[in-house]
């Protein structure tokens, strides 16, 4: 794991996610009021690190909104 997704995951477990890998690899994050996304464990493209965290981040502000 790359120190990149391990403190996302820290920043994430902080905030009240729980996150679990997969059977199959995968990293499954799961927010406090039923929120998912997910990402692969060794992403073949830098861009998915990204998408994680704008996913992440939407998911939140439509908590806050709601």
């Amino acid at each position: 794991m790359n120190k990149d997704l391990k403190t996302l995951i820290q920043k994430y477990r902080e905030r009240g996610w729980t996150i679990d890998k997969t059977g199959r690899g995968h990293w499954c994050f799961k927010g406090p009021h039923g929120e998912l996304a997910y990402t692969a464990g060794t992403p073949s493209d830098w861009r998915s690190f990204h998408n994680l965290k704008a996913k992440l981040n939407r998911e939140e502000r439509r908590i806050d909104v709601v």
